[in-house]
C-alpha cells in the first residue's frame, strides 16, 4: 500500500520534470533558432560548428549545412 503509493508518487514527479525539461528545450530551441542575433554552437574539443541559427546563416551569407561544413 504505502510503498506502491510511495513509488507512484514519485513517478509522477519525475514525469512532470521531464515534461518541464523538455518544455525548456523547445523553448530555448525556440529562441535560438529565431534569434535575430547570429549565434553559433562550437564544440570546443573539435572547434566544430555544431548549430547556427537563421541570423548566423544571413550574416555570413551560407545556408547553415553549409556553415556546418566549413
Amino acid at each position: 500500500g504505502f510503498l506502491f503509493l510511495a513509488v507512484l508518487v514519485g513517478f509522477r514527479r519525475y514525469r512532470s520534470g521531464f515534461r518541464n525539461l523538455n518544455r525548456q528545450i523547445d523553448e530555448y530551441e525556440f529562441l535560438f533558432r529565431n534569434s535575430k542575433i547570429a549565434q553559433l554552437l562550437v564544440d570546443t574539443r573539435s572547434d566544430r560548428l555544431v548549430r547556427s541559427n537563421r541570423a548566423a546563416s544571413r550574416l555570413f551569407g551560407f545556408p547553415r549545412k553549409t556553415l556546418a561544413e566549413i
